[in-house]
């Protein structure tokens, strides 16, 4: 599938009627998945979330290319039904059967999908702009993680995020756009485990008697050469 705005017709969400800056370029060859209501998807800063309900036939299978990052949940599943996934370069496969199951594709991997007894599949899928990752955390952000395949993304709180991230998606009367924006900062921190660098352990300032002592020095000696080291000495510092 391929989100594209101006062509979603009566499946586009009204809420985005718009065109947001940032939009998912997935390229997909698939077969047997029909889709059976309409697509709902979101725009927020950097990320576009879509929801998709479809019906499967027997042995329905595709693959799926994007240069963006994204997030795929299962959000409703048949019993006895299981999503069989596959990454070729490296070597890594996943079966996703249950509500909540979760796989993060980094950009430029190709991923290979099979059903396995579905009959009918909801999910969802969180593309994230990578140039937008990198504009809202900085050095924060480690691009390694960023870059790493996790098939299946088994996170507890990650789940929880997500499962907002949709109940926002297809809801009739949407909230602020502030709440969907928080969420995927949220779901970004934690799915790349971004550190708050405010609270690294910073270079103590000097007391106030060390500094008392250094400008009196300053003062004493202000029309001699004054080195670093030698108030360091005075200070008892190295």
């Amino acid at each position: 599938h391929r989100l594209d705005p101006p062509n979603c017709g009566p499946q586009m969400n009204a809420s985005v009627a718009l065109k947001p800056r940032f939009l998912p370029r997935m390229r997909s060859t698939s077969h047997g998945f029909r889709i059976i209501d309409d697509l709902r998807w979101r725009s927020w800063d950097g990320a576009v979330v879509d929801v998709w309900n479809v019906a499967c036939d027997p042995g329905a299978h595709g693959e799926y290319l994007a240069p963006d990052p994204r997030l795929f949940m299962v959000l409703d599943i048949n019993p006895g039904g299981r999503l069989d996934l596959a990454i070729s370069d490296p070597a890594i496969h996943a079966s996703l059967d249950h509500l909540g199951a979760m796989a993060y594709i980094p950009a430029g991997t190709t991923l290979q999908l099979r059903a396995d007894g579905i009959d009918r599949l909801r999910h969802m899928d969180v593309h994230f702009a990578e140039a937008d990752l990198t504009r809202k955390f900085g050095k924060a952000l480690d691009l390694s993680r960023v870059g790493a395949i996790r098939l299946p993304a088994e996170d507890a709180r990650l789940a929880t995020i997500a499962r907002l991230l949709a109940e926002e998606c297809c809801a009739q009367d949407h909230l602020d756009s502030h709440f969907g924006a928080g969420l995927i900062d949220a779901l970004t921190t934690v799915m790349f485990d971004v550190a708050d660098k405010t609270n690294e352990q910073k270079r103590p300032g000097l007391s106030r008697s060390q500094l008392q002592k250094s400008t009196e020095y300053i003062e004493a000696n202000c029309f001699q050469s004054i080195r670093l080291r030698d108030i360091a000495s005075l200070l008892g510092l190295s």
